[in-house]
């Protein structure tokens, strides 16, 4: 009996943190953010909306595997994180995720009857920086991107996906709809892009009425399948908003028109000079890129080009690496470094 017992205990405490994952270190703020580590700390964050407020912070520490994702909510895989199902505006996630330059790899979402999809599914007033998703295998009905479905009042920079995405009404790689004042800069995706209506390789919808959004300094190159209206290689719809200083490849997205962006071909794709020569057509200033090519004259080195990384075109440079001390103390390194981020 007290085998049976015990045995009952254990196989509910497994239970438990499958279906609510573990609780990630640290404290949320922005000196002592949560750590998220591994994907049972992924699973905590997507199932426990509280997490999910205003100024709450979180920094990853290391590439994540999130294959067996395919495996959960019988067979529905991740569950978004920030949802505001019905406009319930307190349970987007209006936190700062910082992905510190790692890797999310794998991830599958298959919710073809469910609107707001992607890692985040509905944001507001949030910040995103640095994540990285690769191979990532998303489904949804309405407001489907592989990063963000739906992205409200928020930032998203220096990030990137790749892998396939597929919805029906504004489905984008990157984000699905950049609603409501929201920015987009220096991202980039890949992969296939598949809807009907407001479909974009890189953003499917831009904008929404008299509030404007802002994407720039960002490219796509995926294949973008639209049976319906408003489809195109990079953006799908601008609604009164500002898309500049972005490309996408006409040859690999089989498109030659966009609601926004310029595109090129793939060699041009390919060139430092499209970006940063501003001879280029669609290039307003330049990107920033390690060892200032054309006229680039700033310093911060974002992007990077190589012939051998990234299939030749335009990848993202590391960021300032946080360092882990003790017992959650962080701080800036002292001494940055610059890595390759395609792949991690």
């Amino acid at each position: 009996m007290k085998l049976s017992l015990c045995l009952l205990i254990a196989i509910c405490g497994i239970m438990f943190l499958f279906s609510d994952g573990t609780l990630p270190a640290g404290y949320g703020t922005e000196a002592d953010p949560y750590l998220i580590a591994d994907i049972d700390n992924l699973l905590y964050l997507s199932t426990n909306d509280y997490l999910w407020a205003v100024d709450t912070y979180f920094l990853q520490t290391a590439d994540i595997d999130a294959n067996d994702t395919e495996n959960w909510n019988d067979g529905a895989g991740f569950s978004p994180i920030g949802d505001g199902l019905n406009n319930e505006d307190a349970r987007r996630f209006k936190g700062t995720y910082n992905g510190n330059d790692y890797s999310i790899s794998n991830l599958y979402l298959s919710r073809p009857t469910q609107s707001l999809v992607g890692f985040f599914g509905s944001t507001e007033n949030a910040n995103i920086m640095s994540i990285n998703l690769i191979d990532t295998d998303v489904t949804g009905f309405n407001l489907v991107g592989r990063l963000v479905g739906k992205n409200h009042f928020s930032t998203i920079s220096n990030s990137y996906s790749s892998g396939s995405v597929i919805g029906t009404f504004c489905v984008g790689g990157l984000v699905g709809a950049n609603y409501f004042s929201s920015t987009v800069s220096n991202s980039h995706s890949t992969g296939s892009v598949t809807g009907t209506d407001f479909v974009g390789g890189f953003v499917g919808y831009n904008g929404y009425f008299d509030e404007s959004s802002t994407i720039y300094n960002s490219y796509s190159i995926g294949i973008v399948t639209g049976s319906g209206i408003s489809v195109g290689g990079f953006l799908g719809v601008n609604d009164y908003s500002s898309v500049f200083n972005s490309f996408w490849d006409t040859q690999t997205s089989c498109w030659s028109t966009s609601a926004g962006g310029t595109g090129k071909t793939t060699v041009e794709m390919q060139s430092a000079a499209t970006y940063t020569s501003l001879a280029t057509l669609g290039l307003y200033f330049p990107w920033d890129f390690v060892n200032n090519p054309f006229d680039d004259i700033d310093n911060e080195d974002y992007w990077s080009i190589d012939s051998v990384i990234n299939n030749g075109y335009p990848y993202l440079t590391a960021i300032p690496v946080v360092e882990v001390e003790e017992e959650g103390d962080f701080k800036p390194s002292a001494n940055l470094i610059q890595l390759s981020n395609y792949p991690n």
